[in-house]
């Protein structure tokens, strides 16, 4: 069994809608200097999901649903969730999480003009369970993308706990 389970409720992904002919063409240069500057991350992620851009909006999408720690690695997906800019998660990926400014990149290319970031369900969050050797009991939690990373709400349960089922 993975010591550490990680599923969604929702897609892993983010989405950006382009606004207009304007935010298109500013977002499609950001996209080619991300590319650039992280290309060998890029590279990682199109192994085994996406990155992409198009006329109407750029997505990173993640293929699975559920991310088995250790069995999936090495997945730069676990690497980019290891990050916990509040330290408040309580449990390690046991990978290192990319560098922060590869977060900040990615933020402001997938950031509208409010600052806010939305995943390929058009939520400003993910949420998912969490369980495994590593863990006590299970957790319901949410994480929210930032600049500089993700940070994580989880409320853990006990395997005994009743209320569980209702999460």
């Amino acid at each position: 069994m993975a010591k550490i389970i990680l599923t969604t409720n929702d897609n892993w992904g983010l989405l950006y809608k382009f606004v207009d002919d304007k935010d298109n063409k500013d977002k499609q240069k950001l996209f080619k200097a991300f590319g650039v500057k992280w290309e060998n991350i890029v590279e990682q992620i199109n192994e085994y999901d996406e990155l992409i851009i198009n006329e109407k909006q750029i997505e990173l999408n993640f293929l699975e649903k559920e991310l088995h720690i250790p069995d999936s690695l090495p997945y730069v997906m676990a690497n980019l969730f290891q990050s916990d800019i509040k330290n408040e998660r309580g449990f390690s990926l046991g990978v290192e999480a990319l560098p922060s400014e590869f977060y900040d990149d990615l933020f402001e290319l997938f950031s509208d003009n409010d600052g806010n970031v939305y995943s390929t369900d058009e939520s400003d969050y993910w949420s998912g369970t969490v369980f495994g050797d590593k863990v006590e009991g299970y957790g319901s939690f949410t994480a929210y993308f930032k600049p500089g990373g993700f940070e994580w709400e989880i409320n853990w349960y006990s395997e005994e706990d009743e209320t569980w089922n209702d999460v």
